[in-house]
């Protein structure tokens, strides 16, 4: 079963230190966006949804006060189009990362596990190194993307744990317990 965790931001900041802002979509404008940009568009979705298209369209709109994407629509579009964008840019609205679930490594091969290790540290440092190389400003587009391959490296390294503990010697019965 995958595992997925949020981490509380303000836990991390001691006393009045101020938590940093991250920069998010509003949940309206990424709900429109996941909905537009499904391979097919809205008509699409709301098909594959069991919709009718024109209600998801009313629903996905910013601008429309009468019609509200519920939360079982919000995670089946999600699945659906296989976007998580939505539950990330709730989690940061309310202050939280989301880390997403990657296939565990502890019972796999140590060698494998290190080179996913290895990948998704360099995949990391790619695009730290990418928005800090082009001035002394990084664009919101810039700031998603590391925090995405933070997200998906800490996801790693837990993985990298869990195969290292899984690997870990059994402690020997005590002559009491036989």
């Amino acid at each position: 079963m995958p595992l997925s965790m949020g981490i509380n931001r303000r836990a991390s900041y001691v006393g009045d230190d101020d938590v940093p802002h991250i920069a998010g979509q509003d949940i309206l404008d990424v709900a429109y966006q996941t909905a537009h940009g499904y391979l097919g568009g809205v008509s699409a979705l709301a098909v594959r949804m069991g919709v009718v298209p024109g209600t998801l369209l009313n629903k996905v709109n910013p601008n429309n006060n009468s019609h509200h994407l519920t939360l079982r629509e919000a995670v089946e579009m999600m699945e659906l189009s296989d976007n998580p964008a939505l539950l990330q840019a709730i989690a940061a609205r309310l202050g939280y990362t989301v880390i997403p679930a990657v296939p565990d490594q502890s019972e796999g091969d140590p060698v494998q596990a290190m080179a996913e290790f290895g990948i998704a540290q360099g995949d990391f440092m790619n695009y730290v190194g990418q928005a800090l190389g082009n001035g002394p400003h990084c664009t919101a587009n810039q700031v998603r993307a590391v925090d995405e391959m933070a997200s998906r490296f800490i996801a790693v390294v837990g993985h990298t744990v869990a195969m290292v503990r899984r690997r870990m010697r059994k402690a020997p019965k005590h002559f009491a317990d036989q």
